[in-house]
């Protein structure tokens, strides 16, 4: 009886070329959880970067790109 190696599992993150192609509505998405993402981060800057918050930051951000 033989033994098979395992195969070594690549842990590295896959690249949006690497992927299937997304439709535009997860482009989309994916465009409006960035933006919501900056807007939090510019929050928590003007907070001075303190911790404690960011979901608050997230929400209005979410309040703000809705708008």
């Amino acid at each position: 009886m033989t033994t098979r190696k395992p195969r070594k599992r690549s842990t590295a993150p896959k690249t949006k070329s690497a992927q299937a192609p997304a439709n535009g509505a997860e482009e989309d998405r994916e465009d409006r959880q960035e933006t919501i993402a900056v807007a939090a981060y510019y929050r928590w800057e003007r907070r001075g970067c303190t911790p404690g918050c960011e979901l608050d930051d997230w929400v209005a951000a979410e309040q703000e790109v809705e708008r």
